[in-house]
C-alpha cells in the first residue's frame, strides 16, 4: 500500500531507510502520462515523494507549491529555463496539480490530455476544461 498522507509518507520513508525495502509509491492515474511511459512516471513519483521528505514539504497546497518551486528551480539549474518545452510542461503539470487538487481534492486523471491542453490553450483554460470533465 502506498502512503496517502504526509505522515504515512514519513513513516514509510523511515521504514524504507531502516529495512532497505523499496519506498512504496502510488501508480494511480498512470495510464495517461506526460513522461515517456508509466514506468518513467512511476520513477518521477518516487523522486517527488523523496523530495517531499527531504525538503520537508507536506501535502498541503503550500507544501506542494514550495516543492513545485524547488523542482522547477532544479530544472532551471540543469539548463532548462522558463520558456523551454521541458520547463513549461513540468510547470504546467506541477502547478495544475496544485490548482485542481486544491479545488476538489483530486488530482487530474488524464495527465497527457491536460498537459496537451495547457500547451494549446494555456493553463487557465486547461484547468477549466479539466474541472468540467471531472464534474460530468
Amino acid at each position: 500500500m502506498h502512503p496517502s498522507s504526509y505522515g504515512d509518507l514519513l513513516a514509510a520513508f523511515d521504514e524504507s531507510q531502516w529495512s532497505g525495502d523499496p519506498l512504496p509509491v502510488s501508480s494511480e492515474n498512470s495510464g495517461s502520462v506526460i513522461f515517456t511511459s508509466p514506468a518513467v512516471n512511476y520513477a518521477w513519483r518516487f523522486v517527488h515523494a523523496v523530495a517531499h521528505v527531504e525538503r520537508e514539504c507536506d501535502f498541503t497546497v503550500s507544501g506542494e507549491y514550495r516543492l513545485a518551486q524547488w523542482h522547477l528551480g532544479e530544472l532551471a539549474r540543469a539548463g532548462y529555463q522558463p520558456g523551454s518545452p521541458e520547463y513549461d510542461l513540468l510547470e504546467a503539470s506541477l502547478l495544475s496539480y496544485i490548482a485542481i487538487h486544491s479545488m476538489d481534492g483530486r488530482p487530474q486523471r488524464e495527465q497527457e490530455r491536460f498537459d496537451s491542453e495547457c500547451d494549446e490553450l494555456g493553463m487557465e483554460q486547461a484547468i477549466v476544461r479539466q474541472i468540467a470533465r471531472e464534474a460530468s
